[in-house]
């Protein structure tokens, strides 16, 4: 998850970062396979990007200067084209996923998400 400070960095840089203490299933990712989505916001206003894919394997502190050493989890990330956003409110209502997003997602939430990016999303200019 990320917020309006963030997002960009996120973006702009081609990283996901982590607190350690939340760190994620990093085994769960797999290099150029794995379709990975970032939730940015608050409870009332939440976005979902994606898809993107890790062009890396996960690990602590690879792009150390980013985040001001506040997510040293790390895993570097492209997005596949087009990169694309959608409401989370409107993912809920349509039953895409629930309110909670779970770090890992199972397959057909991420095939159903895959679905609405592409019929409902806006697309995403990167930074």
């Amino acid at each position: 998850m990320c917020d309006a400070t963030t997002l960009p960095i996120c973006l702009h840089n081609g990283v996901f970062g982590a607190a350690t203490a939340t760190k994620p299933p990093q085994s769960a990712i797999k290099v150029g396979t794995t379709r990975l989505f970032l939730l940015e916001g608050k409870a009332s206003a939440c976005r979902i990007y994606g898809p993107f894919v890790a062009t890396a394997p996960p690990g602590r502190d690879l792009q150390p200067a980013l985040f001001a050493g506040r997510y040293r989890e790390q895993v570097l990330v492209r997005a596949l084209p087009p990169l694309r956003s959608v409401s989370l409110d409107a993912l809920v209502a349509a039953g895409t996923v629930p309110r909670r997003v779970p770090s890992t997602l199972p397959p057909e939430m991420v095939e159903r998400l895959l679905a609405a990016l592409q019929a409902q999303g806006q697309a995403v200019r990167r930074p």
